[in-house]
């Protein structure tokens, strides 16, 4: 891997007048970067214990790829300010990418900014009201594609594995000691645009009683349009996928940060409570004409993925359905007791949304003469998280929540019909209460096509609502005197212990379990919500001693 970057800056910042200042920077950028990546195969191990490719008997070629990308830019950053305390910001860049057609290569994104000190501007002169700003602003940032999008790749002497580029043979070579090539399943669309995010913020920071009271608080609302994807095509065309552009995509929230300093004596002793809220709502407003859905990644085979659906927020979870009637009671089969599985849609739908409500975060510190305690809290609301360990814990009866196994029990709901997915009527027309027993063992864990509420259940039982308060972190350092450290050759030195993540309660998960609802098998990924088997997150202990000299 190497890249190569270029930047040239021209700056220009000044007093025009005595009214107005003016802040200006031009520039030019290149950017380059290539990968080129060979992996060998070595087969039988000669001398055991020796984990080298040397040691191996037979070396085959297993798959490379080579890629290069170049981004040339030009851009400005413009502020005039007016008095010290209005002040108008405008950016803007032209990019050149050569991952895009040469007739959408070029595309140009600027931004507007408009700030106003009001405490300046109106010359307050206030105990109560000390400082106080107003912001607004409107963005539009640019994104290219991802590199040979404009091209079908081939890959020559590549197996099953998929390749740097995310194309996948469909068949392995060398193939009895022949070399071949294999198309690439993913089409390329000539007519390629770039993305494009737009967004308008407003927002301020109000300051009361000299920083005893601080209020930063914004509103927003972001629009993400021509995004780049593989969405899927019909086989016949001799492809699986195509890289084109699609849809707009909308979040709008509110973030507003409050710090409190409740107590602030001459002594030196202070607390300070620092209050984040978040909420942000997003929505799939648009997709490709023709395209119902578009998967953000494939999981497990046939069953639950995240979507892009119109209507939808973003990350939806899409999978198998438990059969319902239209007041959400569940449907019986009138044969066995157990659930039935929905009809509609090929028994398929929305299932679950992994984004929160909102997340809530309060920080609280107090600090006396170098000693400062501080711990934060985290709380997020709502959000839900699809969970295979719940599944197969539960459902293989091996948690506390599953020990009183002895009794039959009823699945509350009415019978339905297997056969239309519809509820089942009695003489009189009314829906029928289900009243057959089943074991305890039936309802977690059933075999073949009867559906459990666990293994072998649909894909919404094992959806559940992420709701999760955490003592995210705790901190007790101390600030050594200047006098203890006359003598020494350290200018400053402290000690801090911490602790992360050391409790956390999670009210809509079976207790016995302790699983934390920000376990995610995918990491800081574009997939949110996913639990798959993922090992459990760890408490983290440190000491930290930090001396300069």
């Amino acid at each position: 891997f190497d890249e190569i970057e270029s930047n040239l800056l021209l700056t220009f910042d000044d007093q025009l007048s005595e009214a107005f200042s003016l802040r200006a920077t031009v520039g030019h950028n290149l950017n380059q970067r290539r990968i080129d990546r060979q992996a060998v195969l070595g087969t039988q191990i000669i001398s055991p214990g020796i984990f080298d490719i040397d040691n191996t008997n037979t070396l085959v070629p297993n798959g490379g790829a080579f890629s290069q990308r170049r981004l040339i830019g030009a851009f400005y950053d413009l502020t005039v300010g007016y008095n010290n305390y209005l002040f108008l910001n405008s950016t803007g860049r032209n990019d050149w990418s050569s991952t895009l057609p040469a007739d959408s290569r070029s595309y140009f994104y600027p931004s507007f900014s408009l700030s106003a000190v009001l405490t300046e501007a109106l010359n307050l002169q206030s105990r109560v009201l000390t400082n106080a700003k107003l912001r607004a602003s409107w963005a539009k940032v640019g994104n290219d594609a991802p590199v040979y999008s404009l091209n079908n790749i081939f890959n020559v002497n590549l197996g099953s594995n998929t390749g740097l580029l995310g194309s996948t043979a469909e068949s392995d070579f060398p193939f009895n000691g022949q070399p071949g090539i294999t198309q690439g399943n993913v089409a390329a669309d000539s007519r390629l645009t770039p993305e494009f995010t737009t967004e308008i913020e407003v927002g301020g920071r109000l300051e009361f009683f000299y920083g005893r009271i601080d209020l930063d608080f914004s509103l927003y609302k972001r629009n993400s349009t021509d995004q780049i994807a593989n969405i899927s095509v019909p086989s016949a065309t001799g492809y699986e996928q195509l890289t084109t552009n699609f849809g707009n995509l909308q979040n709008k929230g509110i973030e507003v940060g409050l710090r409190l300093v409740p107590l602030k004596f001459p002594n030196g002793f202070t607390w300070d409570i620092y209050t984040n809220f978040t909420r942000n709502i997003s929505e799939v407003l648009e997709l490709k004409e023709g395209v119902e859905r578009i998967n953000i990644r494939n999981l497990f085979g046939g069953g639950i993925r995240p979507v892009l659906e119109v209507g939808q927020p973003y990350g939806a979870f899409y999978g198998t359905v438990t059969a319902r009637d239209e007041d959400g009671n569940l449907l019986i089969d009138p044969g066995s007791g157990s659930l039935l599985p929905s009809l509609a849609d090929n028994g398929f739908g929305i299932i679950g949304d992994p984004n929160p409500d909102f997340t809530l975060g309060v920080s609280n510190t107090f600090s006396f003469r170098g000693l400062a305690l501080s711990f934060l809290i985290d709380y997020r609301h709502g959000g839900d998280f699809y969970s295979t360990t719940t599944e197969r814990l539960m459902g293989r009866g091996v948690v506390k929540d599953t020990e009183d196994r002895e009794p039959s029990r009823i699945i509350p709901g009415v019978l339905g019909d297997p056969n239309t997915g519809l509820p089942l009527l009695d003489e009189s027309g009314n829906k029928i209460p289900n009243t057959i027993q089943i074991t305890s063992n039936d309802i977690f864990f059933q075999p073949g096509n009867t559906r459990s509420f666990f293994v072998n259940g649909q894909d919404d039982m094992s959806v559940f609502e992420g709701t999760v308060i955490r003592l995210r972190e705790i901190s007790l350092g101390f600030t050594f005197p200047k006098k203890l450290l006359d003598r020494t050759p350290f200018g400053n030195a402290s000690l801090t212990f911490t602790g992360r993540n050391l409790w956390y309660f999670a009210p809509n998960i079976p207790h016995s379990l302790n699983l934390d609802p920000e376990r995610n098998g995918f990491g800081a990924t574009n997939t949110q919500g996913i639990e798959y088997a993922t090992a459990p997150q760890s408490k983290r202990y440190g000491v930290n001693l930090n001396v300069t000299f």
